[in-house]
């Protein structure tokens, strides 16, 4: 990490590029955007605005998907 050799194993057989890039070299796989509206729909969630966490759901699925992993978590903490 930062530009030196990992020295402890690194284990990554079988698993995406997008998990290896997010957990071994910190990156992120959305734009700031992305993550700016993500931030908005788990405070929504975490303050208890149903109405509002489900507006800023349907607003993130209609631009990634319904299969979006990111937003299955977030409606699974929606219907806690």
């Amino acid at each position: 990490m930062n530009g030196k050799l990992q020295a402890d194993h690194v284990f990554v057989e079988g698993r995406d590029t997008n998990a290896i890039l997010r957990e071994l070299m910190g990156a992120d796989d959305r734009d700031d955007r992305g993550v700016a509206a993500l931030r908005r729909l788990y405070d929504a969630i975490d303050q208890g605005s149903r109405p509002l966490a489900d507006r800023l759901h349907q607003a993130l699925v209609e631009r990634w998907g319904v299969n979006d992993p990111e937003l299955v978590r977030a409606r699974s903490f929606m219907e806690e």
